[in-house]
């Protein structure tokens, strides 16, 4: 396995091909953030197999705010046979947690669900940790099929409850919208409820982000109105 950058096109083609590809991944997102971003590849001989991209900062490569996934994706491997895929998983893997150590004092990753055998990031440096290694934390992810929006039979029932009460409240509609600096601004009152102050970082990438997906034509941004408020 071999890592090597690749170009912006490059990688938003293997993005859209990947299963574990998402919005968070792609440079329209990446880019919005007005960061170096840095698009790299896994090859298994002539096979593109794995990539990465990465935001770095002078601190390091976090995950940068409202960006939900981050981390490794891989090409559909559902071609192959189990032993195959995990082989070829791993390796990758273990590719990357070499290259990154080498590269980058600190980084962080969101990692896709799909993702569930991190040992090779776990075993990195296992038996001499005082040359450093990587923290893992397992997280567990609710998914949803919103794709029938009439479907509520997956949905809490809390949930079920709170969407009939909505949808027979007088005075409620929701329109497509274009006024950033009102999102922005419903952004900063939702945290600033909870005595939370935003982030600086989060201040400046909040409208930038909405910025560039609504100019790619990549997101769509909603308001809802109560009696015209």
């Amino acid at each position: 396995m071999e890592i090597k950058e690749c170009t912006a096109d490059q990688w938003d083609m293997f993005v859209q091909a990947s299963p574990q590809g998402t919005i968070f991944h792609q440079r329209i997102f990446l880019e919005s953030y007005g960061e170096k971003v840095r698009y790299y590849a896994c090859w298994k001989g002539s096979d593109h197999v794995a990539g990465m991209a990465c935001v770095e900062t002078e601190e390091g490569c976090p995950v940068m705010p409202c960006q939900h996934l981050a981390g490794i994706i891989f090409k559909d491997f559902s071609g192959l046979n189990e032993y195959s895929k995990n082989e070829t998983v791993f390796s990758a893997s273990e590719a990357f947690a070499s290259y990154i150590f080498e590269r980058y004092q600190a980084f962080d990753a969101y990692c896709h669900w799909d993702l569930v055998d991190t040992r090779a990031f776990d075993w990195f440096n296992y038996h001499e940790r005082q040359k450093g290694y990587y923290q893992i934390t397992t997280r567990y992810t609710g998914l949803l099929n919103i794709s029938d929006p009439y479907d509520v039979s997956g949905y809490a029932q809390f949930r079920v409850r709170d969407l009939k009460k909505a949808a027979k409240a007088p005075g409620i509609e929701t329109r497509e919208s274009a006024d950033i600096a009102l999102f922005d601004r419903l952004h900063d009152m939702t945290f600033a409820r909870q005595g939370i102050k935003r982030a600086a970082r989060v201040e400046k990438s909040v409208p930038r982000i909405c910025q560039s997906m609504l100019e790619a034509k990549s997101g769509k941004l909603y308001i809802t109105f109560v009696d015209d408020k």
